[in-house]
């Protein structure tokens, strides 16, 4: 599944999924953010190869203008084209779980509907899990599942995007599993 993460500056959705990580970083999991984990020293070409990705994608790299920007280094990109490369690396990287935390803030419409149905056909045929936090209802639509934080920071309210069936969960009770069960147990939270 895709989750949208959402809710008002400040209520702890960035906190929460970086206290998550740095607790579970080895659980096949990466987290991407709106400043990406771009090396400055390797170019594009280079960072894509990390995770195998194949340039022979002619569709997605004419979509994406990756021809262009292969050679060049992070430095020498827009905040877009860094989001761009950072999105692809996550996909291709073989973690099971993704977070990305406003990491489609500065891509145009083409960029991003091509990158969330990146992420669809990942969700489809490789069974990733997909955390998006956003504050773009164009992202939100496109997402399985609305995770609400609130105000007070201490809860966060699920709901399909058909608003049939909604879930209140205590951060709390997230937090009060075993180590090792932590994603299954969230994600049952969420199911």
């Amino acid at each position: 599944k895709i989750y949208a993460v959402v809710g008002e500056n400040g209520c702890g959705k960035t906190t929460f999924f970086n206290q998550l990580f740095k607790k579970y970083h080895n659980k096949k999991i990466i987290h991407i953010q709106q400043n990406d984990l771009l090396i400055k020293d390797l170019n594009i070409k280079s960072h894509l190869e990390l995770v195998h990705y194949n340039f022979n994608n002619d569709e997605l790299n004419q979509l994406l203008n990756l021809d262009k920007i292969k050679k060049l280094y992070p430095s020498q990109l827009s905040l877009g084209q860094r989001q761009i490369v950072a999105v692809i690396y996550a996909i291709y990287s073989g973690n099971d779980y993704i977070i990305f935390d406003e990491t489609f803030s500065a891509l145009d419409q083409v960029s991003l509907y091509t990158l969330l149905e990146l992420c669809q056909q990942q969700v489809i045929h490789l069974n990733k899990t997909i955390f998006i936090v956003t504050h773009q209802q164009d992202i939100i639509d496109q997402c399985h599942t609305v995770i609400h934080f609130d105000n007070k920071c201490n809860n966060f309210e699920l709901s399909s995007l058909d608003n049939k069936e909604i879930k209140h969960i205590s951060l709390k009770e997230v937090f009060q599993f075993q180590e090792r069960h932590w994603i299954k147990h969230l994600l049952t939270l969420f199911i």
